[in-house]
């Protein structure tokens, strides 16, 4: 198809909505409250005719229409009746140049046209649309080659599924988005079959596929890359024929749609859904024939025998939809059919239930508390109603004596009176009545005592089975590490290029299941702790040559259960923790005074305080000091613990251990100061009940047990129930023995209560701060209980450094980071670049298209904007124009990133404003080095 059948078909489309354009103007001219209603249409098929005017490269024509909507959009806020009015007219020269293009006259029209708007016009901006109205439109150098290029045959690689190196975080980005797009797409070629199709919906099906194009791409599966691009070609090739007048293909359009199939089905297997589309390669060849046939100019004529329809397998997996490759199962301890049924939940649905699961059990507890309170007050009934029945046959046996003693009397003949004979028949027969009353309560209360027991063992037999319920969602929410192994591998190679050294990650038991949220959550301590490693830890090339080490460094991840916990190490090969630095740097800060004595752990674990680096500058790697703090309050949050083992020049190593599961935990509970604690049992040695305690008086007291001693602690001292503590007040008092920061130490208590399971509660991240504070869980009676870290608090107890953080402190984690807005249409591309960005350092938001990225400059502005080219509702080249129309963002960097290589583009970019054209595929360290060489900045000066 030629540049001349292209404009017609143009011509043709445009014309069809000129009408409706100009009466929904002087609709709004007349009835000004309803202008944005009425404007809405028109701003569409403005937007529509903008993306089709790319097709034949009106750049001018393109430019023109687009003032014209903006125009049209500030009407819709704010209606002038004389704007109006003027509104009225601007599909006349549109449709004019369309019938002339490049031409002086028609040219010289629409420039008429916008000098007589109401508003002021930009005589600059119009000399410029001028120029660009007088070029004609013609294809590039690229489009003719590739028109002659031959595709080469498909290969199993090409449609490969594989996703051991995809990043799980963005292949589920991809897929909440894919069903409904390939949906979508599919709805827009039956429209095309049946010829119901018009040019935007085309397109749009056009930009779909561009889409799924980028996402495969850009996560890592080649399958779906590369089937969407080939489909896209296609595509492209059928809408020219159809805006020609030359219909479709039939062969093509039924190629297509089981191309389109072919990907839902691809789309159905990474989702656990399905087994993986036996046709895929075939699929692929099929459309690599259309594209050779295409640029051989002889697709028309062909007609191949239809692709075979793949059945799907009836076997749908159940998943969290985090990752794909992460699969759980309901019941995982049962063994599984081949032909079992499964059902896809979504984490935060799950998350929900297993919440209300939990509410149920603290439910079920209190409703028990209930029961046994019940019955313990029915048990002091029977003992009442046993003393009253005591009591009742002490006055019967009264009664009766006085009744014989009466009756002997009168029958003696001694002086008798009859009514008091009287009276003592009557109180004999009231005592006999109320003893049987007595007696009929006492069988009712034995009665309901008895049903008692029995609803405490339906209540005992019901916690079991929530509890077993718990367990179950607790386990179906496990995922593999390796789901998150990519984000890490490119945050090590990312940050081991930002400082210029050479760094290799080895991870060990990826195979290691956590609970999803724990895992989400220990993402970000985790790309702390390797940047951390590569940028502080790892020596540069010159000093391990030096030292006779390896020039490449090497960072180890493992990752091993540990009974109801996850540990995780990440050691280095570098040169260690500088104890000596770290010292004068906490001088420096003000948090110790010079020549406080500290230990090596002591000194070790001040670069966990927020703010705290050894570095001198600020970098978007480091020198914030709000890495490692981080790590320490993720892991504090998640009711784990860090530990920190370095030798000089031999590396260092931080531990790190988590429960499994973010849901229960087996506590010792014990007494102090009339308030009740949980220790976890993981931390718990031995429980010495008070017989068993023996003091040893000293500066430092210790518990001696069988022949060990142990530092001794109490817990109201830890805890600020009590100020002070003596020896003798030590005494007489249960003890347990506890893992400690670095020993076992005896920690005193008042009483030891029970041993049980908790059902942990979120206590909110100020409470998860307080010093020892780990977790919270609900009592029977409804009251809190708090969880605590023993390890915490002895180092809390121990420490010497100063409260407060320093000003020097403060100022340094008051830097803010670079502010990066990403622009994108496809999730998986933001979440991807979001990662990517933010790994590096950076601040980064997001916005779906050009009108989200608007608002969202509104709010505070970004550093740079990295935006995609073609997307709905407003795209990057007019977002960038519009961008630049504003003062404060005129000089801000703007880079495109597109598929999109053709120098048609390229111009169109640079006219708008964008300071970089970067086309796919890219490497991450060339878009992080075009980031930094934009926005770059003396970080170092931000110190204060």
């Amino acid at each position: 198809m030629n540049i001349s059948d292209l404009l017609a078909l143009l011509h043709e489309e445009f014309a069809l909505d000129v009408p409706m354009a100009q009466q929904a103007a002087l609709d709004a001219a007349a009835q000004p409250g309803e202008a944005a209603a009425l404007l809405e249409p028109v701003v569409g098929y403005i937007e529509r005719s903008v993306q089709a005017s790319a097709l034949v490269s009106l750049d001018g024509w393109g430019n023109f229409l687009s003032q014209v909507s903006q125009f049209t959009q500030l009407q819709m806020m704010s209606p002038d009746h004389a704007s109006l009015q003027w509104l009225a007219g601007w599909t006349t020269p549109a449709l004019a140049y369309l019938e002339s293009p490049a031409q002086a006259a028609t040219a010289q029209a629409i420039i008429a046209y916008l000098k007589a708007c109401p508003q002021a016009t930009d005589d600059a901006a119009l000399s410029v649309l001028h120029a660009q109205l007088l070029v004609p439109p013609a294809l590039t150098s690229e489009e003719a080659a590739a028109a002659q290029a031959v595709v080469e045959d498909a290969t199993l690689e090409d449609v490969s599924l594989q996703t051991d190196d995809v990043d799980g975080g963005l292949l589920s980005a991809m897929l909440q988005d894919a069903p409904e797009q390939l949906e979508r797409l599919m709805g827009y070629l039956d429209e095309l079959v049946a010829g119901k199709a018009d040019s935007a919906r085309m397109i749009e099906a056009q930009r779909i596929a561009h889409t799924f194009k980028g996402s495969g791409n850009i996560i890592g599966l080649p399958g779906i890359g590369r089937i969407a691009h080939r489909l896209e070609d296609v595509m492209e090739w059928t809408i020219e024929q159809v805006q020609a007048g030359e219909g479709s293909n039939s062969a093509a359009l039924q190629d297509m749609r089981h191309s389109v199939g072919i990907l839902q089905h691809m789309v159905a297997h990474l989702q656990g859904e399905e087994a993986p589309p036996g046709g895929a390669q075939e699929c692929l060849q099929r459309l690599i024939d259309w594209v050779n046939w295409i640029r051989q100019g002889v697709a028309a004529a062909q007609s191949p025998e239809p692709l075979a329809a793949q059945g799907a397998m009836n076997v749908v997996a159940f998943r969290a939809d985090i990752t794909p490759a992460n699969s759980i199962n309901a019941g995982q301890n049962e063994p599984q059919s081949a032909d079992v049924q499964m059902l896809r939940v979504g984490v935060d649905r799950l998350s929900r239930v297993l919440r209300r699961a939990t509410q149920s059990i603290v439910a079920s507890q209190r409703v028990g508390q209930l029961v046994r309170t019940a019955n313990d007050r029915l048990s002091a009934i029977e003992v009442s109603h046993a003393e009253l029945a005591r009591r009742l046959r002490e006055l019967e046996q009264t009664v009766d004596k006085q009744v014989v003693q009466l009756r002997g009397q009168k029958e003696s003949g001694e002086s008798f009176d009859p009514l008091e004979m009287d009276r003592y028949d009557a109180l004999y027969t009231l005592s006999r009545f109320v003893t049987e009353a007595v007696q009929d309560e006492l069988e009712l209360a034995r009665e309901a005592r008895n049903q008692v027991a029995l609803a405490q063992q339906l209540i005992r037999d019901e916690d079991q089975i929530q509890r077993e319920q718990h367990r179950d969602l607790l386990g179906a929410r496990l995922v593999p590490v390796k789901s998150i192994l990519p984000r890490l591998k490119r945050n090590v190679a990312q940050t081991a290029a930002s400082t210029g050294k050479q760094a290799q990650l080895v991870v060990e038991g990826d195979n290691t299941t956590l609970d999803a949220d724990v895992l989400t959550r220990l993402t970000e301590p985790l790309l702390h702790l390797l940047r951390n490693a590569v940028d502080h830890g790892l020596e540069s090339t010159e000093e391990r040559h030096m030292l006779g080490k390896n020039e490449v460094g090497t960072i180890t991840l493992s990752f091993r259960r540990v009974g109801q916990d996850v540990e995780l190490i990440c050691a280095d090969d570098g040169k260690g923790l500088d104890l000596p630095t770290i010292y004068d740097k906490a001088v420096e800060y003000g948090l110790i005074e010079q020549g406080t004595e500290l230990s090596e752990d002591e000194m070790r674990r001040l670069i966990l305080r927020p703010g705290f680096s050894t570095k001198g500058e600020v970098t978007e790697v480091s020198g914030r000091g709000v890495g490692m703090d981080v790590v320490n309050d993720r892991v504090s949050g998640l009711k784990g613990r860090l530990d920190i083992e370095s030798q000089p020049y031999a590396g260092s190593r931080f531990i790190v251990r988590v429960p499994v599961s973010s849901g229960a935990v087996q506590a010792l509970i014990v007494q102090s100061a009339q308030e009740e604690v949980a220790l976890p049992s993981d931390q718990v040695v031995q429980a010495l009940a008070a017989d068993e305690v023996e003091i040893i008086p000293g500066a430092s007291p210790v518990l001696r047990h069988l022949g060990q001693e142990y530092p001794v602690y109490p817990l109201g001292v830890w805890l600020g129930f009590e100020d002070t503590h003596t020896t003798a007040s030590l005494a007489g008092k249960p003890a347990v023995l506890c893992r400690g920061a670095t020993q076992t130490v005896a920690v005193i208590v008042d009483a030891v209560v029970d041993a049980r399971e908790l059902i942990l509660q979120d206590v909110g991240r100020l409470a998860r701060r307080i010093a020892g504070v780990v977790g919270g869980a609900l009592r029977n009676d409804g009251r809190p209980m708090f969880l605590l870290d023993v390890a915490a608090l002895e180092r809390a107890s121990q420490t010497t450094r100063r409260a407060g953080s320093s000003l020097a402190l403060r100022r340094r984690m008051a830097v803010q980071r670079t502010r990066v807005l990403v622009v994108d249409d496809a999730l998986s591309v933001r979440r991807s670049m979001e990662q990517l960005l933010e790994d590096a350092g950076y601040d980064v938001v997001t916005a779906a298209d050009g009108f989200l990225a608007l608002e969202v400059v509104r709010s505070r502005a970004p550093a740079i904007v990295l935006t995609d080219l073609e997307m709905p509702n407003l795209n990057g080249l007019e977002l960038t124009k519009r961008l630049r129309e504003l003062p404060q963002f005129m000089g801000t960097p703007i880079v495109m990133i597109t598929s999109r290589a053709s120098d048609k583009h390229r111009e169109m970019a640079e006219e708008a404003g964008v300071d970089l054209y970067l086309t796919k595929p890219y490497t991450d360290a060339t878009l992080i080095e075009h980031v930094k060489r934009l926005t770059s900045q003396d970080a170092s000066a931000l110190l204060v």
